[in-house]
């Protein structure tokens, strides 16, 4: 098992999208990623697509106490991915917005009687969620400022978003160069 089985087996569910023949290619995909994961504990790729499809499984193909339980897997492979992340970029934005998206979903099952739990819990994973959201938008806006699309005059100023286009344009042909 490898990280490339999980993506084909990944794949394969993905083809299908629902039903019996989905759910056994992303069980297989989890299998493969989390034996790639235990292979190596520093895959990042490994940790977060396991995670990814523990959360695919929990919202469309399992029912009542099992998705939450495959929903806490989730959260807890988003976890180590995460972790494994430091300081900011692209792997660490997707970790901690998938993270804080698995918090809220997980929150939203207890909320509707998957499992019972105490208020403070259902409230704990809110307050995670909105933390995670929080950092993504500023490390979403800090990356945006560091490619030079993110200006005073906001997101979305046509003049701006064509001289950033034209930077990103310019930067591609340097690095080809």
């Amino acid at each position: 098992p490898s990280t490339a089985e999980g993506v084909r087996q990944d794949e394969q569910g993905e083809r299908y999208q629902f039903g019996p023949k989905a759910a056994t290619h992303f069980h297989n995909a989890r299998t493969a990623y989390q034996a790639a994961s235990s292979l190596d504990p520093t895959s990042f790729d490994a940790s977060f697509n396991a995670a990814r499809v523990e959360a695919h499984l929990a919202t469309d193909h399992l029912p009542g106490p099992a998705c939450c339980a495959m929903m806490e897997s989730a959260i807890e492979g988003y976890r180590r991915a995460l972790a494994m992340r430091e300081g900011e970029g692209g792997e660490r934005i997707d970790a901690a917005f998938n993270l804080a998206q698995a918090l809220v979903t997980m929150g939203e099952m207890l909320e509707e009687g998957a499992v019972w739990v105490e208020d403070n819990v259902k409230e704990a994973l809110g307050w995670e969620a909105q933390s995670l959201f929080e950092e993504v938008e500023g490390m979403q806006r800090r990356e945006m400022e560091r490619v030079g699309l993110w200006t005073l005059g906001g997101v979305g100023d046509d003049d701006g978003m064509e001289e950033a286009d034209e930077r990103a344009s310019d930067a591609d042909r340097k690095s080809v160069v």
